[in-house]
């Protein structure tokens, strides 16, 4: 679905006058039958309800019997004439029917379409104001055909002036026929030589409003009894409202003058008041000034300063109100944003746009957009794969200006075939052909279509690529490799090689050899856990599966944007980055939408976002993981002289959680997703004390050789047999640096943990090591998992530190897995306890459960067999009480050493 502001545009390409008789022409029904479609989507007026009586200019009740009108039609309403509208089509008055009273106006289609336009003089204009078209429409059986109202300025001649052409949504589709459905249109100002307005009522069939593709054999179902009842319809003036902002993209950086320019204009400017106010990203107001309402356009207007206001993602809204009512609103978003991405003339080739197909922006704001992001690679659609999408070839001149400015930047640019082209889907009509159908067929039928864009952009186009980032239809069609010969021969005619991306998905199980393409693009969406992304991008790597490019979309099917989403699709990009993929794709973080006949292009808040990651991450080398604590991610990232550590906490409290680490003495400040910095509090030993939440942070100028001492302290081997007897183990200190390293350190275990030596003093040689052999015992009671040893370390390097570094040790019973849960049924919690037999032995087991303030129970298995997996219940009752416990399940082998323990949580 393209976006609704692009048609509404576009609408000037379509000449609306047929003949002498003023009526529209067939082409101009191929634009309203898109504009239908997408405006169902979504309403362009926005005010609240029907306004004074002042500002109706004037009011189609059809009440004009009492006038003298005793014809079957409302007076200055004519049919509209053209080969899909018959003129044995009826318009009527209905006198059984009426909104607020009857009679009003019907339509009957009897399987055609049908259509009246008002040309009368009763709907003059003031020049210079918007107006708001309301009205009222009944459906009567329309289960596939459709019914609207559109809207039009009209010049002394009362002919239509196409460019301001405006369609209300679509009335039908479903089975309620008593419903009166309240429909608008926004009509902004018109051209200086519109004089009044003209309306057109529409019943149209599928064949004029669903013009999408259709699939094979496709039956169009029409309605013979089709009807729409339309009354009171309502021409109201309103006051020209504008809200701008004085940067191309609507981004602001701090070179900038950080202003809002609002301006209202109406001839009753005495009768109104106006205001501005500035929302940030979560919707609360921050600030708010009155807007002057002037009688003409040279008035004054509202500069509202926003310098003050942080970096991040807002959104100005302009309020016009009467005395007790709202008339009109206007809204841009825009975004602050701090500094340049990189440093000027450098790019980030770890970031990359892909441009939508139907959300274009002008090139030139496009251009500013990625430099702004500081993009180093871009994929641009060749061929649309929509009928009314121009493919590249057919965008204009102003496309060669993107791209030449996108080749002095070095940018890497890759086209995409993201369907069939344009042209042909026109030709096809209702069965366009799909992509992977098309390249399978012969050449002969699309390869000028290919060559036409592949000569001219050859030197341009890094790569070109088969198919959209994440379409199933590609990635998983067994016709790709014969796809991919063809175009690589069709190509190779024209004396030159092709480089060529197939997208496939990171859980594709596929033959890579068989494809033959030279890059594989990664879809990696929200099916994929952020923490796993590593694990599954070295499984494709075993396979021989190249992981150089991939592609984060916002959700799977890249629609139903949510700004809940945004923390877990920025982790998405950070694990995707420090898992060795040399480029991330990502989709066109701004939209474009069409307000008063001009293009808007604003910035959603990734753009924020990925401002901010490009900026502290840019292409720094991924380095380790460094352990923190429990539950926290945390990631290193590596420039020429200092790293930047990203961290998160998935386990933290609704208002987070606060963990001491050192970072060296430069880590001063910690930035949010949004970009916004705060300093970094500090103990009374200088270590910084991280905020941590379930968003990602970023802390700069971190110290390396600190990062790389924390990564460099472990324990060997990692696992302890869950047994009661000692466990020597042996730890390591690496040393990272160029210079030797001293001092002391001291293990501390979990609690009932010993260990010995739990304190030795430690040197090693610059990039040496220190080993330390150790011993360790636990107590029976203890549960099996992940466990953690505190190795508090006062370093003594270059410079003296004072470290706590976490090393972990997995706790297991190499013959006995077991697991267990608790659920609420009825009044009793039950508790189920699980164990598998890893053994080569029968075993007897007995297990016990030990719940808070209740008394211990106790289940046996006895001749457990090896392998076999078994189950046993516990029952508690008044288990209000034990809601947030723990509650600790043993294991014990009768007659045996084998022990087993795990803690579960109670809902």
């Amino acid at each position: 679905m393209r976006n609704p502001g692009s048609f509404l545009l576009g609408l000037d390409r379509y000449p609306c006058v047929k003949s002498a008789h003023n009526t529209l022409s067939d082409t101009t029904m191929l634009a309203l039958t898109i504009v239908l479609l997408s405006c169902s989507i979504r309403t362009v007026a926005q005010t609240s309800s029907l306004v004074d009586d002042d500002r109706t200019v004037h009011l189609f009740d059809f009440d004009e019997r009492s006038d003298g009108n005793l014809e079957p039609i409302p007076k200055y309403w004519v049919p509209f004439e053209s080969g899909d509208f018959p003129t044995y089509t009826t318009g009527t008055f209905d006198d059984w029917a009426g909104h607020n009273a009857t009679p009003s106006f019907r339509l009957v289609s009897q399987g055609r379409n049908v259509a009246y336009r008002y040309t009368g003089p009763d709907t003059a204009i003031r020049p210079g104001n918007d107006y708001l078209v309301v009205g009222w429409i009944q459906g009567r059986q329309l289960d596939h055909a459709r019914a609207s109202i559109s809207a039009y300025h009209m010049d002394d001649h009362r002919l239509p002036i196409v460019s301001t052409q405006r369609f209300s949504r679509l009335i039908g589709g479903d089975s309620d026929d008593d419903t009166w459905h309240r429909v608008e249109i926004y009509l902004p100002a018109g051209p200086p030589n519109a004089r009044t307005v003209g309306l057109t009522v529409w019943v149209v069939q599928p064949g004029v409003w669903d013009t999408g593709a259709k699939p094979t054999r496709h039956i169009s179902r029409y309605d013979v009894k089709a009807e729409a009842v339309f009354d009171d319809i309502a021409l109201i003036r309103l006051p020209r409202v504008t809200i701008e902002t004085n940067v191309v993209g609507n981004v602001y950086t701090p070179n900038d003058l950080h202003k809002i320019i609002g301006q209202v204009v109406d001839t009753d400017s005495a009768r109104l008041t106006a205001r501005m106010d500035v929302r940030d990203v979560d919707g609360f107001t921050i600030s708010s000034t009155s807007v002057p309402v002037v009688k003409d356009g040279d008035g004054p207007s509202a500069d509202l300063d926003i310098s003050e206001l942080p970096v991040g993602a807002y959104e100005a809204v302009l309020f016009v109100e009467t005395e007790q009512r709202l008339l009109a609103k206007r809204s841009k978003r825009f975004a602050i944003v701090a500094g340049s991405a990189l440093r000027e003339g450098v790019r980030s080739r770890s970031l990359g746009v892909s441009l939508s197909v139907d959300d274009r922006a002008a090139p030139e704001v496009e251009l500013a957009m990625l430099n702004q992001l500081g993009a180093g690679a871009l994929k641009m659609p060749v061929w649309s794969g929509e009928a009314h999408t121009p493919d590249l070839m057919n965008t204009g001149s102003g496309i060669d200006v993107l791209l030449q400015g996108l080749v002095r930047s070095r940018v890497r640019i890759v086209g995409v075939l993201a369907g069939a082209p344009s042209e042909l889907i026109r030709t096809a009509g209702a069965y366009p052909r799909s992509l992977m159908t098309l390249l399978s067929d012969e050449p002969d039928k699309w390869k000028d279509h290919l060559v036409r864009v592949y000569a001219p952009y050859s030197s341009i186009f890094r790569s070109w690529q088969i198919g959209q980032d994440g379409d199933p239809s590609i990635m998983h069609d067994e016709r790709l490799p014969n796809v991919i010969a063809n175009v690589r021969q069709a190509v190779n005619q024209l004396n030159t090689q092709a480089h060529l991306t197939v997208p496939i998905s990171l859980n594709s199980l596929l033959d890579v050899d068989a494809l033959a393409a030279d890059d594989l693009s990664i879809t990696i969406d929200n099916t994929v856990r952020h923490n796993y992304i590593q694990e599954h991008l070295d499984s494709q790597r075993q396979i021989g599966v190249d992981t150089r490019t991939a592609f984060v979309p916002f959700t799977p099917n890249n629609q139903g944007w949510i700004r809940a989403e945004l923390p877990g699709w920025c982790k998405r990009i950070i694990q995707t980055r420090f898992a060795g993929v040399e480029t991330v794709f990502v989709p066109q973080p701004w939209t474009t939408r069409s307000n008063q006949d001009e293009a808007i292009t604003e910035p959603n808040e990734a753009f924020v976002v990925l401002h901010t990651l490009v900026r502290l991450v840019g292409d720094a080398m991924p380095g380790e993981r460094i352990a923190v604590a429990p539950g926290i991610t945390a990631l290193s990232f590596y420039g020429s002289k200092s790293a930047t550590l990203v961290a998160w906490n998935d386990h933290a409290t609704p208002t987070g959680d606060t963990h001491v680490i050192q970072l060296g003495e430069d880590a001063d400040t910690i930035t949010d997703m949004w970009g916004r910095r705060s300093e970094l509090e500090r103990t009374s030993d200088g270590r910084q004390m991280l905020h941590l939440t379930r968003k990602p942070v970023y802390i700069e100028n971190v110290d390396p050789f600190l990062l790389r001492i924390r990564s460099g302290v472990t324990i060997d081997p990692p696992t302890i047999d869950y047994s009661l007897d000692i466990h020597r183990r042996t730890i390591t200190i690496n040393n990272p640096g160029t210079a030797p390293i001293s001092g002391t350190a001291t293990l501390k275990g979990p609690l009932r943990w010993s260990i010995s030596p739990s304190r030795f003093d430690f040197a090693a040689s610059p990039n040496g090591n220190f080993k330390q052999k150790i011993e360790i015992r636990f107590h029976r009671d203890e549960s099996a998992g992940r466990k953690t040893i505190n190795v508090h370390m006062n370093l003594m390097a270059e410079r003296d530190h004072k470290l706590v570094i976490p090393v972990a040790l997995n706790l297991v019973n190499e013959d006995l897995d077991a697991w267990g849960y608790a659920i609420v049924e009825g009044d009793r919690l039950v508790v189920r306890h699980s164990v598998t037999n890893k053994s080569n032995e029968t075993l007897n087991l007995r297990s016990s459960a030990i719940a808070p303030n209740q008394p211990r129970q106790y289940r046996n298995l006895l001749s457990f067999a090896p392998k076999q997996t078994a189950t046993v219940e516990y029952h508690f009752r008044e288990w209000e009480t034990l809601k947030g416990r723990r509650i600790r399940l043993y294991l014990r082998e009768v007659n045996g050493t084998r022990i087993h323990n795990v803690e579960i949580h109670v809902p």
